[in-house]
This record gives C-alpha cells, structure tokens and sequence, in this order.
C-alpha cells in the first residue's frame, strides 16, 4: 500500500538523483527513460535519445558487436553484467559497466532497465597497477631488487633468485634465513638493522627499512636497502611473517660519499679566507697588548696578559674548527655524549664564515644541559649543510637565516605523532626568508639525490642525508616551506640527560676619553681589538666612539660629529665596512675614512680604495696613526 502513494513524478525525480546512470528500453531498444546521470555521461540530450531506436548515437562503432549481443542476452532472460564501450559526444570512448534487469508491466509489456557505471578511473588505476607490476616483474627479472619473506613461527625464509644477485651471490647460495643474511651484515651495521626488525614485529613501527653493508661473494662490502612490512597475523594480532624487498643502492651511496667529500671540502676552501680575517683579528690585539705591555705609560699590566690568554684560547679553538672538517669522512666514528647547546655555540662562529655578510645569521641558543647520543663531526656536517641549503635558497641580496635550539619534554601522544620516543629532547631549527619549495617539492626532498637548484649552483648535501643521520641518532626531522617565504627544517634528537638553564648577554664599549684633539669612530666586531684601538687611541688624546656593527656605527655617526672613521672590511654583517662607508659618506661628504683587513679580495680592494686608505692586519699601532694625522686620511 505504501508503494501506491508514490506518485509518477516522485519516481521520476528519484531517477534523476541517481549516480548512476539509468536506462529504461523496449524489446526493440527504443529508449523509453533517460535520467541526468546517463545524459551527462554520454554528452547526449533528450531529442538525442527518446524514441530513437537501435543502433544508439552512444555506441562505439568498434564496440557495436558486443553492445548488440549484450542486449540480446538480456531480451532472452540473461542480467549478467557487461563491460562495455560508450561514444561520448565529443568522440572520447568511456568504459562502462552496464547491469541490465527485466521488469513486465501491468499491461503485459516487458521492458528493460539497464543501470550503467562510467568505469574510466577504474580503469586508469587498474592500468597503472598493471603498469607497476609488469616493472617489478621486469626489475625482478633484471636482477635490480629482490624479494623475500620471513615466517616468523618456525623461522623458515623464502627468496628470489634475484635477491642473492643483488647481494653479489649466485642464486641459491646460501640456506635462506634471517640469521644466514645478518651474518653477511657488516659488524656496524647489524645493530640498527636488528633494531628495525624489532620495532616492525614489536608494533612500535610500520615499516623496517636497513641501509647496511653487506659482505659480497668476493668479500668486499656493498651497500644493499632492504625494506619490509608484516604481511601475515595470527588470530590475536601477532605478526607471523614479515615480506619485503632488497635493493642494491651501492652506486648511490658512493656517490653520497663523493658529495660529503665534495662539500667538506667546499667548507675547507670558505673557511679559508675567514679563518685568514680572525686569525689576523687576534694577531692585531696581541700584538697591540704587545705594545702596551712595552709601553711605560701603559696602565696596569694583567689586562692586556688577562686579554693576551683568552685570545690565546680563541685561536686555539679556531684551529680545532679548521682541522674538524679538514679530516677525513667519520662514517665509521663511534657515537658518544655531546652536550648539544655546547656544540652548537662552537659552531656559530664557522657558519657566519660560510655566510658572509649579505645574509643576517640569528644564532639563539639558550645555555641549557642537554646531552645526546651521537657521532659529533656527523651532526657537525649536519648542522652547517642546513645552514648551506638555507644559504642557497636566498636570491637577493640580503636575507636572514635563524638557527634555534631548545630542549622540550615530549609527551607521549606528541611523540607518536611525530615519530619519536617520550621524553627529552633536544630540537634544532634552521629557518630561511629564501624561495621556498612548493608543496610537490617538499614532498620529494627527502629523496636520494635530488635538488631543486640549478646545475653548478649550491652544494649542500640532500636532505636523504639529513634524514639518515637524525634516523641513525634515533630522532627525526621535519620540513615546513611556503613558495615565497621560506623553509624551516628542524631536527629532533632524543636526549640522555637534560636540565634547564640559563642564558646572558652583555655589551662593553669603552667610554670616550676627555680632552680629545679629535674625534674618531672604530668599527669592528672583533670585541677584544675594538677594545684596544680605544685604549690606544685614547691614550693618544682622541675622543673615541666604538661600535660592534655597522649599523651601530650608523647611528653614532648621526649623533655625534666625526673626524675619522677606522672601519674593519669583512664583517658578518648585512652591511659590510664599505657598505658602511658609502653611506657615511653620502651623509657626511668630508669625513675621512680609514679601512682595516685581516682578508680581503681584489674587488673589496678596488672598492675601498675609492673612499679611503686601507691598512692591513695586524699593524702596528704607529702606521694608524700615521695614517689618521695624514690631512687627507
């Protein structure tokens, strides 16, 4: 009785909601009904269908035979589905799947529903599942990568061929099982490849994936990726066997090692010049408390023996910097406890060296206990190819980069999330103004060798390595970009021990001396050296102003009135000392300007040349002041 109270139009509206299309014929194929879903299918209109009989304007002409005979099944009683070829109306053919269904009216007449499905994406992932599995096939047949599954309850194991050629064995050499292939491992690498395996059955993981060393048929090692997944589970969820794959990745590796090389030595080659600049930085002020410790009228003596030591001190951890990325590759170095903070602060110094002055470096890291687990010159290497990276992506002239670390208590749910354990660790971040990647760039960064910079431009290591390294410490990294505005990458690292602390800054510019016979601005953000020409000078009855940055000495230069600027050239710093000096001169035309060099290049030079005198480090304290009496310094 319910079906009595829908009325004609109520049904017909339902069709025309349909998904689906709907196709309602005569036993001579006439069309009878069309809803929207079948029209919008095919291209056709309403004119184009009602009442018009076979053969259909929709039919593919090289389909017709197998449309005929499905119809004619379907008139003898037959509603299999049939896997057919429609013509739209722009001539583009659409897979579909027609499922017929016979229905006689109350008038005697039988007529025929069909309810037909567009096929077309089915179709396409079908196609490129086909795809896939003829190249795994291909690659398989190749040699390229092999397979192979574990069955954990009796501990058997089952193998291609391919996966003993792949390791450099001829097929069947060995008795396939998990304790035949770990032997085979190299010493250092069984340790995170059993670990792996252990969080896959375990559950902690969902993946096991190993780049080890693996011993060939003629006992050299080549590295082999092996990747896996539980396949199988008992009846309360327990894995029974594991399944996966193993590549050689051999020639990639090598060539990771040619990059690490290439780049160390890069760093090498940067540093250079900027070891040059504050090693002649020190010499200058050990050279001046030299002179004041000679001076008879110097002051007392254990400041400058006091400055003497820490300069000292300074340069001898310079050398250590120096000799850090000079040696050899430590991929085989053993991990030990590394306060990172630490770490960190000693590495500032050698990434503004990397930088110089057109791009801004903030290096805040709080003074806080934080030890880690780690090989130290890796994460070293780590740390300044981020900052290299964050380098290159920076076009313009000018950028800023930011180094942070901080530590964190990292909560459980937190911790899933992002793939690391529990507890403490310690977070490094680098962040870039530069071009940014796109989302699709992002998502392929990590993969093995590939860059977005152009041939012969940048040479930061890929982010692959970046990974491999953090995985290895146990931690894990993350990558966040906007085209346009930047990249932050941020390493996560689990640590051992870890308390607060904390961090203070201070400043120390020395007061101008009274009764000055003139008045001079020293620019340099050597601390120890800008201390020393302000005694120096002091002593030799002018008025001194001193500044750590050009901008400082920008602002005191529209303070006060200046007879002379002495300027140090190379500074880390978005300005640099002619920079500096090209704008005090367009705001003050007569005044007279002195450079200072511990390293600079032919065109800063040239450059410096125009504007002033340059006198180079370490100088003695007369050939300054010479230079500052001549009248046209």
């Amino acid at each position: 009785m319910a079906a009595n109270r829908i009325s004609e139009s109520v049904l017909a509206q339902l069709v025309e909601s349909v998904a689906d299309g709907i196709v309602v014929l005569d036993r001579e194929g006439t069309h009878l009904l069309v809803n929207r879903a079948f029209r919008d299918m095919i291209g056709f209109d309403n004119d184009d269908l009602i009442g018009e009989g076979v053969p259909h304007p929709y039919w593919a002409p090289e389909n017709a035979g197998a449309i005929e005979s499905a119809f004619a099944r379907t008139v003898q009683g037959s509603t299999g589905p049939h896997q057919l070829l429609f013509r739209h109306r722009d001539e583009t053919r659409i897979p579909v799947l027609v499922t017929p269904a016979v229905v006689d009216t109350d008038g005697g007449e039988r007529l025929f529903i069909a309810t037909i499905r567009d096929r077309t994406k089915e179709v396409a992932t079908l196609g490129r599942i086909d795809e896939a599995n003829r190249l795994i096939e291909t690659m398989i047949e190749a040699g390229a990568i092999g397979w192979w599954m574990w069955y954990l309850t009796d501990n058997r194991a089952s193998v291609s061929d391919s996966f003993f050629t792949v390791l450099g064995y001829p097929p069947g050499a060995w008795k396939p099982s998990y304790e035949a292939w770990a032997k085979r491992v190299h010493p250092n690498d069984i340790g995170k490849a059993d670990r792996g395996m252990k969080s896959l059955i375990e559950g902690t993981s969902e993946t096991f994936e190993s780049e080890h060393r693996i011993r060939t048929a003629e006992g050299e090692w080549r590295w082999a990726l092996a990747r896996g997944v539980v396949v199988e589970r008992s009846a309360d969820g327990t894995p029974t066997a594991v399944a996966g794959t193993v590549q050689d990745i051999d020639r990639v590796k090598r060539q990771e090692e040619k990059l690490h090389q290439f780049y160390k030595m890069e760093i090498v080659g940067q540093m250079a010049g900027g070891i040059a600049h504050d090693f002649n930085n020190l010499l200058m002020a050990l050279s001046g408390n030299l002179e004041l410790l000679e001076d008879d009228g110097a002051a007392e003596s254990t400041r400058p023996v006091e400055e003497m030591r820490a300069i000292l001190e300074r340069a001898s951890d310079l050398t250590g910097s120096l000799l850090r990325y000079a040696r050899d590759n430590a991929a085989d170095s053993e991990a030990e406890s590394v306060s990172i903070p630490d770490e960190l602060r000693e590495l500032e110094p050698v990434a503004r060296r990397l930088l110089g002055p057109r791009i801004e470096l903030e290096w805040n890291v709080p003074e806080e206990e934080c030890l880690v687990e780690l090989v130290r010159s890796e994460f070293d290497r780590i740390v300044l190819n981020l900052v290299v990276n964050a380098r290159d992506a920076i076009e313009e002239t000018k950028g800023r980069i930011r180094v942070s670390g901080r530590c964190l208590e990292l909560g459980g749910e937190d911790a899933r999330r992002i793939g690391i354990r529990a507890g403490a660790i310690y977070e490094v971040g680098v962040e870039d103004n530069g071009t940014g990647m796109s989302p699709e760039v992002v998502e392929r960064a990590f993969e093995p060798l590939f860059s977005t910079k152009p041939k012969g431009r940048g040479t930061g290591l890929g982010l692959s390595i970046v990974r491999k390294f953090v995985d290895g410490s146990g931690g894990t990294v993350r990558l966040r970009s906007t085209e346009g505005e930047g990249t932050t990458a941020a390493i996560l690292l689990p640590a051992i021990s870890a308390a607060r602390g904390r961090s203070s800054e201070s400043a120390d510019l020395t007061p101008p001396s009274e009764g000055a016979e003139g008045r001079v601005l020293v620019v340099d953000d050597e601390p120890a050296l800008l201390r020393l020409l302000g005694i120096r000078l002091a002593e030799e009855g002018y008025e001194v102003l001193q500044a750590s940055s050009p901008r400082q000495g920008l602002a005191m230069l529209s303070e006060h009135d200046v007879d002379v600027m002495v300027t140090d050239i190379v500074m880390p710093h978005t300005l640099d000392g002619i920079a500096l000096a090209r704008r005090a001169r367009e705001a003050h035309p007569d005044l007279a300007i002195v450079f200072m060099t511990g390293y600079a290049d032919d065109d800063q030079r040239r450059h410096a040349r125009t504007l002033g005198e340059i006198i180079d480090k370490p100088f003695p304290m007369a050939d300054l002041l010479a230079l500052l009496q001549k009248g046209d310094a």
